[in-house]
């Protein structure tokens, strides 16, 4: 006869777990430090005690793997992300320029934007007011936006905009998707995926056998929010942390082929697959303004 353990006793299991836990996030840790040593010993071919400037640098052909190619014409792309315009957060708009500037640089055959749409009591969370009925009103939105405040006007034209069902959680002040994204995507079009936060999309993935990296040639993901941070500053940050760290790596190692992080500082997801590189850019505008700041009174 099963019967339920006494609270003590779950106290003391949980304690347990949360021990554990902490134990591999920081034997991870250590593993993480160790792996950056040994990645500057093969980039450079000698001991990492000497000096940087003093040190030969290997010379390592590159060969692109024609999964990856994107020069290759004909290519279907996938950017595919957790927030929306007209929220102006970094996983809305970089996303959307990303996206437009693969249709307009690359010689792809069709370039897909993926974002999540929210009911109404949601919508007047996150904008303030219920502003969209349908998701059709919120694209003309996107649109308009890349035509007049991103000048892009071909790319508005001819970005496709997919949007899927999502929940705003006010406890983590994420969108999260509440419908499986992959049987969204129909299997002929499933070529190159770009994932904008991978860990975050598939914290909650569905009850399928089917993952990214199995249905697509090729899945980049970018990894935008440094979660551990937010994590650790949380009340319970001791035990939440170590299992946050653990998620985001089996998720992006599970779902990803290639990880490219904006800043060092974010943890080690898949030691053997991701670079850090600001892949973001600098809008033009924010360099014509930074231009015309003497012209304004500006040092």
């Amino acid at each position: 006869r099963l019967t339920m353990a006494p609270p003590c006793s779950q106290n003391v299991a949980l304690g347990v777990f949360a021990l554990v836990l902490a134990f591999l996030y920081f034997v991870f840790q250590s593993g993480e430090r160790g792996e950056m040593v040994s990645e500057m010993d093969d980039d450079y071919g000698t001991p990492s005690y000497i000096p940087a400037p003093f040190r030969r640098r290997r010379k390592t052909k590159q060969l692109i793997a024609q999964s990856s190619d994107l020069t290759i014409p004909g290519r279907t792309i996938w950017v595919v992300t957790t927030a929306c315009l007209p929220w102006r957060t970094g996983t809305s708009v970089n996303p959307t320029l990303r996206a437009a500037y693969l249709l307009q640089e690359t010689p792809a055959k069709a370039v897909f934007l993926m974002v999540p749409w929210l009911e109404k009591e949601d919508q007047v969370l996150v904008f303030g007011i219920h502003k969209y009925s349908a998701p059709a009103e919120q694209e003309v939105f996107v649109r308009r936006w890349l035509a007049v405040e991103a000048n892009m006007r071909d790319a508005a034209q001819n970005l496709n905009i997919v949007f899927y069902k999502g929940r705003y959680v006010p406890f983590t002040g994420s969108i999260f998707p509440t419908e499986n994204l992959l049987a969204l995507i129909p299997e002929q079009l499933a070529d190159v995926a770009i994932l904008e936060e991978p860990e975050h999309l598939n914290w909650f993935h569905p009850e399928s056998d089917l993952f990214w990296r199995s249905k697509f040639n090729h899945v980049v993901g970018i990894i935008h929010t440094n979660y551990l941070a937010y994590s650790s500053s949380e009340r319970g940050g001791m035990v939440t942390t170590p299992v946050v760290y653990m998620v985001n790596r089996w998720m992006v190692g599970a779902h990803c082929h290639k990880v490219i992080k904006l800043s060092g500082v974010l943890q080690t997801y898949a030691p053997d697959k991701e670079v850090v590189s600001n892949v973001h850019g600098v809008r033009a505008n924010f360099l014509e303004i930074g231009d015309q700041a003497a012209d304004v009174g500006f040092a």
